[in-house]
């Protein structure tokens, strides 16, 4: 078995779609924060781990709320 497969980390891609989720958004992407910080941390995932939050055409403020928390 080839030594480096055994201690890479993956890197993980959370993709969030949104739509009228600006009540919402802040504590969801908390949440999604706090456990991707936990995994590298334990060092599950990769450093370059990450979230991306989709806007799907919201026609309350979420793009304003993904504007202001990127």
């Amino acid at each position: 078995m080839d030594p480096q497969a055994v201690t890479s980390r993956p890197t993980i891609g959370v993709v969030v779609p949104c739509y009228n989720e600006a009540e919402s958004l802040e504590a969801t992407a908390s949440a999604i924060s706090r456990e991707l910080d936990a995994l590298r941390a334990n060092g599950v995932i990769a450093d370059a781990s990450f979230a991306c939050f989709v806007d799907d055409g919201s026609k309350d403020a979420t793009f304003r709320v993904l504007a202001e928390i990127a």
